[in-house]
């Protein structure tokens, strides 16, 4: 399609010998480098509904690559529903789309390389954000996020991000002016907090600092309307810990002032580092305890448990497994010390002699103690909040169903919730109707599926995994034969 130029005027760099031009092709506003052969897109053109940018554009018979998105491109073109940019642009400019409160979906092209502050600022619309895979600067870990890939930074959030136990650092201004952000979960993977990462997220009211935080920027939490923000529940102890120290206006609002719970034994220690600092009232009423519901199965008390807060230990008498899933097969690590790693979910073991009554509370207690166990391979993942099904098909949680085969991870019904501070696996292979059964005599698990009642029915051999074999197998191994397991 011929190009429509709308718009010229021409500016001598003094000094520089560089010749520049500002013009609107298409209805998008551009300044040209022409000693460069570069364009970038900026403020002053017609920004609404769907926008494409090109990979290239052509001034007086000259093609130019579009390189960039300029600072404040897009600033409050509310109207604007969709951007594509070319894979010729490598940089993002700061606020380049603030205020784009139509956007809802974003993909970032392989090219790119930098992204600036609040670059998606006040983007209430956003649900989904997409980084190209074969970009090597930045991914998205199918989380709604922008991950500055190298150091682990998330640099930009939306309504629907999920951040992914691998961030160590929430960015400045990634979650800025997102409104329709109602709650997030810090992972206790996160170190730091940004200056103003959650600054004018009108929706929040409450916030949860885990204890692997030690830096919290300044104006991280400001709200310029006034903070909507009640409470905040803070881990960190505070000699470990790093907060406004250049001064903010966090938490200002009308009437009471925003209340952060800490423990108890830490209560003198942050208002005396942090009062006049951070404008909150210190009350030290955190539990150090978190109590789990375990069910009656096997002569024994199951529960799973999560908690990204900070490190728990386990009663004496609870055992507590780290569970590695590689294939089909199911390794239980033993948690000797019974201290579960902050953000490592784990399997709890109470065992008993009665049959009454059939559930119990497992108190698990907060911890400064270093944990020794191995998590290194550990498969289980958790959540610190309900949630509905997240993927169905794939998820297992702890379950002895009326009719099942025994305590082990079943699949989990669609309609299925995991309930808070509760553990689960994921598991994508090509048998879909699964579930996994404990065995701690070997500490492996035997894979089996719903043909089970196939397998006792007739003299063929099959591998663990529930594949038919033809004939009697030749090669050394563990089989199943008559649903028993048989070692050939």
């Amino acid at each position: 399609m011929k190009q429509k130029i709308l718009i010229l005027l021409f500016a001598t760099l003094v000094g520089t010998g560089l010749t520049q031009a500002s013009v609107v092709i298409d209805g998008i506003a551009y300044v040209i480098n022409e000693t460069k052969n570069a364009a970038a897109v900026t403020s002053g053109g017609t920004y609404t509904g769907e926008v494409v940018i090109p990979a290239t554009i052509t001034y007086n018979a000259k093609s130019y690559s579009v390189v960039s998105i300029g600072v404040d491109a897009f600033y409050k073109c509310g109207k604007l529903t969709s951007i594509t940019m070319g894979n010729s642009v490598t940089s993002i400019g700061g606020s380049a789309f603030d205020g784009c409160s139509s956007l809802t979906s974003i993909t970032i092209p392989n090219s790119v390389t930098s992204i600036g502050v609040a670059a998606f600022g006040g983007c209430t619309g956003l649900t989904s954000m997409v980084v190209a895979s074969e970009n090597t600067k930045y991914d998205s870990r199918d989380c709604n996020a922008i991950i500055e890939t190298s150091s682990n930074t998330l640099i930009a959030g939306c309504k629907n991000t999920i951040i992914p136990n691998s961030v160590t650092s929430i960015g400045a201004g990634a979650f800025q002016g997102c409104n329709s952000l109602t709650s997030i979960t810090i992972p206790s993977s996160v170190t730091s907090i940004g200056n103003s990462a959650f600054a004018n997220c009108q929706g929040l009211t409450s916030i949860t600092i885990p204890s692997s935080v030690t830096s919290i920027g300044a104006n991280a939490f400001y709200n310029h309307y006034g903070s909507n923000i009640t409470d905040v529940y803070c881990y960190p102890n505070a000699a470990n810990l790093t907060w406004n120290e250049s001064g903010c206006n966090d938490f200002i609002r009308q009437g009471d002032k925003t209340v952060c719970h800490v423990f108890a034994s830490e209560l003198t220690a942050y208002q005396t580092k942090f009062t006049g600092q951070v404008n909150v009232t210190f009350v030290g009423d955190l539990t150090g305890s978190c109590g789990v519901t375990a069910n009656l199965a096997d002569g024994a008390y199951w529960a799973t448990f999560y908690s990204n807060l900070g490190n728990y230990q386990a009663p004496e008498g609870t055992r507590v497994f780290a569970v590695n899933l590689t294939g089909t097969t199911i390794t239980m690590i033993p948690v000797e010390d019974r201290i579960v790693k902050s953000g490592e979910g784990v399997v709890l073991k109470q065992e008993t002699t009665s049959s009454e009554p059939t559930t119990t509370t497992i108190t698990m207690t907060l911890t400064a103690t270093t944990p020794t166990g191995n998590f290194s391979n550990n498969s289980l993942q958790g959540t610190m909040t309900d949630i509905e099904n997240p993927d169905y098909g794939h998820i297992y949680v702890l379950n002895n169903p009326e009719g099942g085969n025994g305590v082990g991870f079943y699949k989990l019904a669609s309609d299925g919730t995991i309930g808070a501070n509760k553990a689960y696996l994921t598991y994508s292979g090509a048998l879909a109707r699964q579930f996994f059964l404990f065995d701690e005599t070997t500490g492996i698990v035997e894979l089996k599926n719903s043909r089970i009642e196939e397998l006792k029915s007739d003299d063929a051999w099959y591998t663990l995994d529930g594949r038919k074999l033809d004939g009697k197998p030749t090669t050394k191994g563990l089989y199943i034969v008559n649903g028993k397991k048989v070692i050939k």
